[in-house]
């Protein structure tokens, strides 16, 4: 029988220097350094989920890496192989990261080498355990109590322990000995530039630095090496579950916040809601660990006691034991693939709180309880508070690592909605989102301070994940810079056919003003992807169009003027448009705006606003004319048809045509890196040359006036109004894969063929 071992590399978010973070629930263009990755986890707790990018060339060094050190039989699969797919399965499908590599291993030895992330070896002299990048907390729990010792770990037994520990490390034993990485006393990893490096309070010092807080954005941690201490106690904890009523939240919460001011170090507290309790109706699950002996817990459970449970439940428990004996045995369902797949998408927010504030926990589990009730078999929300203690958390100085919250997490609030389609998602997703906010308002901190590994993407701006101290973020970013390539990837995801909206504006426009500012960590080549593989760029909303012309809809078009001349502003950034879809209507447009641009076999391009009665006013006459010269451009125009890739570049529009979607990325990667390669001042004097070739402003604004000249008019409406009926409001239905045919729909001589 064949054995697999599934390598999860994600890929980074630059929250740092170019992810659009302004507290909107998504972003529609995802910005990432190419060679950023994360870790490489059997089992992975990773930041953003909305990533998409991956790298041709992590891929071909991994695949190469692996195969020096496994035998002739095995074989490493790499996204886009035959068979990855199948062994490409995750927590959650929620916005899901990409993975790239899984082994098929032959001979033991393969397994040795290939699961050497997950190997643990212990220095009893030292007292201290080194592991490697795939080990999971439990696992990594079981080597370290079995040797007599512990240190604070994660409360999620299947999460990888380089995950947790990057972002901190909170946990149960924190009182006693601080943060997981607190605890880390060396790391070592593989930079984007392919070399290994050892990281430790000796040697690479400030990145050492950045690693304990903000570590998922650096690097793959191949290994890492932690202090650990004789277990107190001799290892044993005493667990306690109560259950009580949700007319017993007041006296709950009240009952938390007064042992938590402040918390005794053995104490940790962790509170789950159950849907359906001991009684059949939802209650409030507490669950108390205790790290000494049981006797001298008794003071403390007794508060609880006397509120009283509906069910309770105690039991002595070994230290490695803990996350499979708390909250009544939760994780055995909750880390099997059965139990993840049970609701697939899963959504996260989270909020630090100094403490509980009982107007909004009742507010919020009232709300619980209902959105449970409403949406009983297709959805679940979930609970999980934790209140840990913080002597030792706090005797370490708040500028010792890159976690910036040691007097600002008193409680770490999570919650969660798993469900089994996105029918309703917005609405989850506005409803968690909406909690979050009341969480942040009465949390006492006067803004969002949030645990960057219970982050959620695009909401939580950078100052919440890393520090609001400016210095903070400024070290980051400078690390960022000397330790990260200059190559960076835009990945567009909005909408089904990635239409150009006003989100997508704002996104896009913001993204190139900061590009305006020229420094050391603006990269100097930006490939424009996309998560879609049917639409790189879709035309725009044409929800619009059947709106009258209001302030909000000019400033869309301003919007869309002001990216389009920073696009051809002269600065040292050079813009790949790397085309593997359908390139309609505006796509095509900003496409035909970039400095260069590559096309591989599912790319389809087209203006078909003509066959509306409109004018591609988005550039497609200026940037046309410019690109082709008048006559085809007319013809390609006039004529509302798609063009394949091949077509493309025969016209001129596409530098290259690629016959396969690797060798497209491929091929743009290797011109990107070669590029970056050069001095800024040649990029910039290069692109200053060659802009007598654009347009005039001038002329764009003239060709953007004419399109709201006739966007009103009765015939252009009419098709407008069918246009949205047969697209079926703009679905990735057959009408929007064939649009330069399937707009002939709209007159009589259309035969019913689709492109």
């Amino acid at each position: 029988m064949q054995k697999y071992v599934t390598l999860k590399i994600l890929l980074w978010s630059a929250v740092f220097n170019w992810t659009y973070a302004t507290g909107k629930n998504n972003a529609s263009i995802v910005f990432s350094p190419l060679i950023g990755v994360s870790e490489a986890l059997s089992e992975s707790e990773t930041g953003d989920p909305s990533i998409q990018a991956y790298s041709e060339y992590y891929k071909s060094n991994l695949k190469q890496e692996l195969r020096k050190r496994l035998s002739p039989k095995s074989t490493v699969f790499v996204k886009g192989e035959e068979s990855f797919a199948t062994l490409d399965i995750r927590y959650t499908e929620y916005k899901r990261p990409q993975y790239i590599a899984v082994v098929q291993v032959s001979e033991e030895k393969d397994v040795i080498e290939t699961v050497n992330y997950a190997r643990a070896e212990y220095d009893e002299n030292k007292r201290q355990i080194t592991v490697g990048g795939g080990i999971t907390t439990g696992k990594f729990a079981n080597v370290t109590h079995s040797k007599g010792m512990e240190v604070t770990v994660g409360s999620c037994p299947c999460t990888g322990v380089m995950g947790v520990s990057l972002g901190a490390g909170i946990g149960r034993l924190q009182g006693k000995y601080g943060y997981l990485n607190d605890n880390m006393v060396s790391a070592r990893l593989l930079l984007a530039n392919g070399t290994v490096i050892e990281a430790s309070q000796t040697t690479s010092s400030d990145l050492f630095w950045a690693l304990r807080g903000a570590g998922h954005n650096f690097g793959i941690v191949l290994q890492a090496t932690y202090q650990v201490y004789p277990q107190l106690n001799s290892g044993r904890h005493f667990v306690v579950d109560f259950e009580f009523e949700l007319d017993k939240l007041e006296a709950v919460f009240e009952t938390l916040n007064n042992i938590a001011d402040p918390m005794p170090k053995e104490v940790a507290v962790f509170v789950i809601g159950r849907r359906k309790g001991a009684n059949g109706n939802p209650t409030i699950n507490i669950n108390i660990v205790y790290s000494g002996p049981e006797k001298d817990s008794a003071p403390l459970i007794e508060k609880f006691d006397v509120i009283p449970p509906v069910w309770k439940d105690a039991k002595s428990a070994a230290w490695d034991e803990l996350p499979w004996a708390t909250y009544n045995g939760l994780n055995n369902i909750l880390c099997t693939p059965v139990g993840w797949a049970r609701f697939p998408i899963k959504n996260f927010y989270a909020a630090n709180v100094e403490k509980y504030d009982i107007e909004t926990m009742r507010s919020f589990f009232d709300g619980w309880r209902d959105m449970n009730e409403k949406y009983n078999g297709n959805a679940m929300f979930s609970v999980m508070f934790e209140s840990f203690p913080q002597q030792r958390v706090r005797e370490i100085s708040d500028d010792a690592t890159a976690y910036p919250w040691r007097h600002g997490s008193h409680h770490f609030l999570m919650i969660e909605a798993a469900y089994k389609n996105p029918i309703d998602e917005d609405i989850i997703d506005a409803w968690l989102s909406e909690q979050q906010d009341k969480f942040i308002e009465t949390s006492g901190y006067g803004r969002l301070q949030q645990y960057v590994n219970y982050g959620h993407g695009s909401k939580d701006p950078p100052e919440a994940l890393y520090g609001y101290e400016p210095w903070r973020l400024e070290k980051l970013r400078m690390l960022k810079a000397e330790y990260d390539p200059e190559v960076t990837r835009a990945t567009i995801n909005n909408g089904l056919v990635n239409y150009v909206d006003r989100l997508f504006a704002d996104d896009l426009l913001d993204f190139l003003v900061s590009l305006q500012n020229v420094t050391e960590s603006t990269p100097k080549v930006v490939i424009f992807d996309s998560s879609n593989p049917n639409f790189w760029l879709g035309h725009i909303d044409m929800r619009t169009l059947k709106t009258p012309i209001t302030d909000e809809k000019r400033q869309l078009g301003a919007d869309y003027i002001q990216f389009t001349q920073l696009l051809q502003n002269i600065t040292s950034t050079i813009f790949i448009a790397e085309i593997d879809g359908r390139a309609f209507g505006a796509g095509n447009e900003i496409a035909a705006q970039m400095d260069m641009r590559f096309v591989g076999p599912r790319g389809r391009t087209g203006s078909f606003e003509e066959a509306l009665g409109l004018v591609a006013g988005g550039g497609g006459q200026t940037f046309m004319g410019s690109i082709l010269g008048k006559a085809k451009a007319m013809e390609y125009l006039l004529a509302a048809k798609t063009f394949t890739g091949p077509e493309g570049e025969a016209l001129g529009l596409y530098n290259k045509y690629y016959d396969s979607s690797e060798e497209l990325r491929a091929g743009v990667f290797e011109l990107a890196k070669r590029i970056a390669l050069f001095p800024r001042v040649a990029l910039n004097q290069t692109k200053s040359v060659l802009s007598f070739l654009n347009p005039p402003n001038d002329a764009f604004k003239l060709d953007f006036d004419a399109f709201y000249d006739i966007e009103q008019g009765d015939v252009q409406q009419a098709n407008v109004r069918r246009f949205l009926e047969l697209s079926e409001d703009q679905s990735d239905n057959h009408y929007e894969l064939g649009l330069g045919e399937s707009v002939m729909a709209l007159y009589d001589m259309w035969d019913g063929s689709v492109a």
